[in-house]
């Protein structure tokens, strides 16, 4: 089936897992793309997406310069940014020659936080109270 990535035809937590390589450089709008990938899985499942992108210790290298002068769009970046905060157990690969990045990651619920939480030493209180700038 073909359709827009932005607005994907299913219905919430359709599939068990959503793949995707390539093209997510130069979607126009790649955080909605992302937002719909993880709407149409299942929570707890896994979400995979993968583009041109050179691996950070290459990227002052010979071998990188002649792949981006043949191709800028291997100038990004894996786009962690614009993952939700449902994103669990984030991991980044590079594949094929370092010049392709691939996300993978499950989705799930935003992490919960203890506020309440005691932080020992003689500074003390606790999460909350630190964060409202207390203790």
């Amino acid at each position: 089936q073909v359709a827009d990535v932005h607005n994907l035809p299913f219905d919430n937590e359709t599939f068990d897992c959503v793949f995707h390589f390539g093209a997510l450089n130069t979607f126009h709008d790649p955080q909605r793309a992302i937002h719909e990938m993880e709407r149409v899985v299942k929570s707890g499942s896994r979400i995979i997406v993968g583009d041109e992108g050179i691996a950070p210790w290459l990227r002052d290298t010979r071998y990188a310069r002649i792949l981006i002068s043949a191709n800028p769009l291997y100038l990004n970046t894996p786009p962690l940014h614009l993952l939700s905060p449902n994103a669990l157990g984030v991991n980044v690969r590079w594949l094929l020659g370092n010049a392709f990045y691939l996300i993978h990651y499950h989705n799930g619920r935003p992490p919960k936080l203890n506020e309440s939480l005691k932080i020992p030493g003689p500074r003390g209180g606790t999460l909350g109270t630190r964060f409202r700038g207390g203790a």
